[in-house]
Order: structure tokens, then sequence, then C-alpha cells
């Protein structure tokens, strides 16, 4: 498997190499800065397929569901950015400002460390659910508000059964790598999300790149991600990604109109 060790220099390495000694706005991003980027996470995920899905009875709500948008990314990020177990990449607005009128006068507020996109990393050997991560998140971010009691009724009870079903999504990753491609050595591309104002620019597609340049200069490392879009899984394969199957999240019992929600298991091999 990848190395924790192996991971972090190789994608050191694949950034000097990227910047050249120049200033470029795309880096490594510290733990100090993780809830700069839960909020572009979160912004890029509000019309997210899979989150609408999970939201259940609550997917009009607009507040509940970045609620629970939020809180969802901040559980699976925490374990890559707080505990240090994997890497978060981020751009930032390489715009020069921007404009603020105030009472005292007008001013041009520097908006260089703003983070605009980011993509959270997590080499083969790590894990983000073990018992300790469970304990740590949820002694700092609580109960998913799904289980909370004054939600139950908003989310509906079948809203926590679909969240406990994502498990699949992990037993599915290591079958596929580990048992059907027998590639134990990857980067899983946990998420990556840029803020929708900044959509459309070029942000994901240089996060992108620098994803693929740390995996060849590896040598031998395949990435993993999952996807929940026709849209996505075709822009995925633009970057040389390839479906390796597809599966129908539906919860026993889910009798909803929106009870299934199809997943894209993609890889890029090495080259």
């Amino acid at each position: 498997k990848l190395s924790k060790k192996e991971f972090v220099e190789s994608t050191i390495d694949a950034l000097n190499k990227e910047l050249g000694g120049r200033h470029l706005p795309i880096s490594i991003i510290s733990k100090e800065q993780f809830d700069s980027v839960i909020d572009v996470i979160t912004d890029a995920f509000q019309k997210d397929p899979a989150m609408i899905w999970l939201a259940s009875e609550a997917r009009d709500e607009t507040n509940e569901v970045q609620q629970m948008i939020k809180y969802l990314c901040s559980w699976i990020n925490r374990p890559i950015l707080i505990r240090g177990k994997g890497i978060v990449i981020g751009v930032k607005d390489e715009g020069r400002g921007e404009i603020r009128h105030t009472a005292s006068g007008t001013t041009l507020q520097n908006n260089n460390d703003r983070i605009v996109g980011a993509v959270s990393l997590l080499p083969s050997s790590q894990e983000n659910d073990s018992i300790i991560d469970v304990l740590s998140n949820a002694l700092s971010l609580g109960i998913p508000p799904m289980h909370k009691s004054r939600w139950k009724k908003l989310y509906g009870p079948i809203s926590a059964q679909r969240l406990d079903y994502t498990d699949i999504l992990k037993k599915k990753q290591k079958h596929i790598m580990l048992q059907t491609l027998k590639h134990p050595k990857f980067i899983y591309v946990q998420q990556i999300g840029v803020l929708t104002e900044f959509q459309g620019k070029g942000v994901g597609k240089k996060l992108l790149n620098m994803v693929i340049q740390i995996a060849e200069s590896l040598g031998d490392t395949a990435l993993y991600l999952e996807t929940e879009s026709e849209e996505n899984e075709s822009l995925y394969k633009h970057f040389g990604f390839k479906t390796i199957e597809t599966i129908d999240m539906v919860v026993p019992g889910d009798n909803h109109t929106d009870a299934k929600q199809t997943m894209w298991l993609m890889v890029r091999a090495p080259k």
C-alpha cells in the first residue's frame, strides 16, 4: 500500500516542481484552515445528488441541507486534515482583490489568502474511519443531524438509514482495488470542490492535474474516486479515469420516489 511518508514526500516534490520557484496559488493546506476548506466543499456540494439523497425528506429545506452537508464534509475530512492522515491541496484566489465601500471610505481588500477550491487525498495505507477517528469526530462534531431527536422528524427515518448504507462505498473500494484490480497502492480522492462563483474557471482542472502529477510521480500509484452523476463521470473520463463499476444505493424497504442513488466507482491506472 502507499505509505503516508511516501505520499507526503511525493506531494511536496510534485508541488515544488509545479511551482518552480514561482508564486502560484496552489499549495498544501494546513489544519488551521480546516474551517475554510469545509466552507468551500460545503458550498460546492449544495446541489450534489448524493447529498440531496441523504437529506431525504429535508431535501427542500435549504438551511437543514446545508447544515447536513457541512457536518458530513467535516466528518470525512477531519481525519485527513486535523489528524494528519492525508493531505488537502487548495487553490487560492488569484484576483487582485475587491472594492469594499465603508463609512470611512473605499478600500481594496486583498483576497489572495481566500481558498476557492480544495481536494482531500488519502493514501491507501491510511483509514479515515478507525475507532479513534470516530471517537475524535464524535467529540468534536457530535452526532449527525438526522440522528438528533429534534431533527429526526424533519429528515424522516430513511435519512439515517441512507447514511448508514453509504458504508457500502468503503467495502466496494477495498474490493475493487485489492481483489479485482489487485492494486493496493493508490490515492483515494476523497472530495474535490470549488466555490460556486469560481466554477468553470479552471480551478477544478488545476486541482485534478496536480493530483495526477502526484500519482504519476510515484510511478506505480493509481487514483480512486466515487462520483454521483453522469456529468461528473464524463469529466473524470477526460482526465484518464475509467468507470470500474456502477452501483445503485437503495436502502431495503425504501419506497420513496428518490430511493435510488447511483454511484460511479472510477480508477485512473498508473501510466
